[in-house]
């Protein structure tokens, strides 16, 4: 029996760092403010230069200080400054790395459009915490795939996969191992081995639960384009409190018919979908697809075809697109295209008077 690891300290780690930030940060503005009050009492005399005295006590610091002050004048405190607009001096607001969307406005804006949900899935925390590794898997998804290939291949048989690593790149490697670590941390792999140095072996066994099955057969693409969107939601939000996500959406067309949808996103009331495909096989889906973004008056921008396979100068894949009215990308490329999606609107300049 595997003895669990213990939890990682990375969140710890990442806590107290920024605590320190934190404290550096105040520091940092008492030394302000202990500068310009001694700009403010100007130099010190020559003969008082000349004789060390003894240490002052502090003064105490005030928040706003008066711009000058003469040494027969005390300082006093300014009054209170009104605040900046806070396009020009407030920092940003952080974004709340908690936030989880409600998916309702998602269901909203389909309803407009006809389009009815029958369920949806739940952003549950197990599902969520398989976030890590469907990002590292869709980060170095090139160094992977023969491994998912094999998980996928042996996933019936369920025979025992035998990987030889030898002629590999170090990188490869290591991202293999990687993957594989954190898959039977996880327990979606059963077991996991790898022999190093003079053999380069490694062994492991396709899941046989569900929850692994489910994830290596497709699910890590998904779960990829929710983390990938999460990511970018929860900042977009500081500027619209009104974007939502859903995923995992099995929807009823007005004429009865049943589809799905991977991931929708809604972003200035506005939706946008993405549909993942592993591999390149899904020529059937074409038509689908382009009768779905016509139905929900997608411009083509904002139906994104996120195909795990997909090399940027394919043109069978381009092709493909272009038959849905789709907009291509990779697991690489998805950040980037969402990140254009969900930039935030120019203001309009008010129109000059007639």
């Amino acid at each position: 029996m595997s003895v669990p690891e213990p939890p990682s300290p990375l969140p710890v780690f990442a806590a107290l760092l920024r605590g320190l930030g934190q404290q550096l940060l105040e520091a940092a503005q008492q030394l302000d403010c202990w500068a310009a009050l001694q700009r403010a009492r100007g130099p010190a005399p020559a003969s008082q230069a000349a004789t060390p005295a003894s240490p002052a006590p502090e003064p105490e610091i005030e928040p706003v200080l008066a711009p000058a002050a003469t040494a027969h004048q005390p300082l006093q405190p300014h009054p209170p400054r009104p605040l900046a607009p806070l396009g020009e001096i407030a920092p940003p607001p952080r974004p709340d790395a908690e936030w989880l969307p409600s998916g309702e406005r998602v269901v909203e804006v389909l309803s407009a459009c006809g389009v009815k949900v029958r369920r949806r899935r739940e952003l549950e925390p197990g599902w969520l915490a398989l976030g890590s590794l469907a990002r590292n898997i869709g980060r170095k998804y090139r160094h992977v795939r023969p491994l998912l290939h094999q998980l996928k291949r042996h996933q019936g048989d369920g025979r025992r996969i035998a990987m030889q690593l030898r002629q590999l790149p170090q990188q490869q490697v290591a991202d293999l191992t990687l993957v594989c670590t954190e898959a039977y941390r996880l327990g979606l792999l059963p077991s996991y081995r790898y022999l190093r140095s003079p053999r380069f072996l490694l062994y492991t066994d396709p899941p046989q639960e569900p929850r692994g099955i489910e994830f290596f057969t497709g699910g890590w693409l998904e779960l990829f384009a929710v983390h990938t969107a999460l990511e970018l939601l929860r900042h977009a939000r500081t500027s619209d409190p009104e974007v939502d996500l859903a995923c995992g959406l099995e929807i009823v067309l007005p004429n009865g018919d049943q589809a799905e949808l991977d991931v929708g996103l809604v972003h200035q009331k506005a939706l946008i979908w993405i549909e993942g495909k592993t591999g390149c096989d899904f020529n059937a889906h074409l038509p689908r697809y382009r009768a779905l973004r016509d139905l929900l008056r997608l411009p083509r921008e904002r139906a994104l075809l996120l195909v795990s396979d997909f090399q940027p100068d394919a043109p069978q894949i381009l092709s493909r697109a272009r038959i849905a009215e789709m907009t291509a990308c990779t697991p690489a490329s998805l950040a980037g295209a969402l990140a254009a999606l969900l930039a935030p609107l120019p203001e309009q300049a008010p129109a000059a008077p007639a």
